[in-house]
């Protein structure tokens, strides 16, 4: 694979919605200060932030796939000579990014705000990060490991319907999930931020399962590009 031209292929996909792209990274960003600034007030990890994963990337795929066919634009680019590689990686490299950028942000953030925080830090801190984590890596991977091999098969229109049924499903899963969250600590009686627990194990086995779905999808959507008639 080139370089440049991956490189190239990312730029058209920028220059199509830029103000997509700055807004997924001002929410990242945003998601690091509210991990910060919950630890060093409280000592825990909370994972409200976390929960609208799911509804930024089923907003970002949607975006993204609905505009080049729009566009025709993902046409246009089996005309040029690229290879299927290239095209199918270009796409994977910004979800994947946000996937480990939300990993990382969890952890360090939330560690370096504990380590600030008066109270101390909370003897489950460790296990309220893969928690947080696990809920982040699933709502921004989710939609793209299922979906980005479909797309490259039938295209964007023939699939929207299932994307969308799909994606309102999640999105639903992980509000009751923050809801009942911020259920749990209006009656915590020390008004702690809405936490859970999730095992170091655990969480280190959800990343894994969610590093195979990427490396599945990957070879899966590569032979789709090549094979199929979007």
């Amino acid at each position: 694979m080139d370089k440049k031209r991956i490189k190239a292929l990312m730029l058209t996909d920028y220059y199509q919605m830029p103000i997509m792209y700055i807004v997924v990274l001002l929410v990242m960003v945003c998601k690091m200060i509210f991990n910060l600034f919950v630890s060093a007030a409280s000592g825990n990890c909370s994972f409200l932030m976390d929960v609208n994963a799911s509804i930024i990337m089923m907003v970002f795929v949607s975006t993204t796939f609905q505009t080049e066919s729009l566009r025709g634009v993902t046409a246009f680019k089996k005309a040029m000579p690229y290879r299927a590689s290239e095209l199918v990686f270009s796409k994977y490299i910004i979800p994947i990014s946000l996937t480990v950028m939300s990993v990382v942000s969890s952890a360090v953030f939330s560690l370096i705000g504990s380590l600030l925080c008066k109270k101390g830090m909370s003897p489950y801190l460790m296990q309220e990060i893969c928690f947080s984590a696990a809920v982040s890596v699933l709502g921004t991977s989710v939609m793209p490991i299922i979906f980005y091999p479909l797309f490259f098969k039938y295209g964007y229109q023939r699939v929207s319907k299932v994307f969308a049924v799909l994606g309102g499903t999640i999105i639903v899963i992980t509000t009751i999930l923050g809801s009942s969250g911020i259920f749990a600590a209006a009656v915590d009686k020390d008004g702690g931020p809405p936490v859970s627990r999730l095992s170091v194990p655990v969480g280190a086995v959800v990343v894994l399962v969610v590093a195979a779905g990427y490396v599945i999808s990957c070879r899966a959507a590569l032979k789709a590009c090549k094979t199929g008639d979007a």
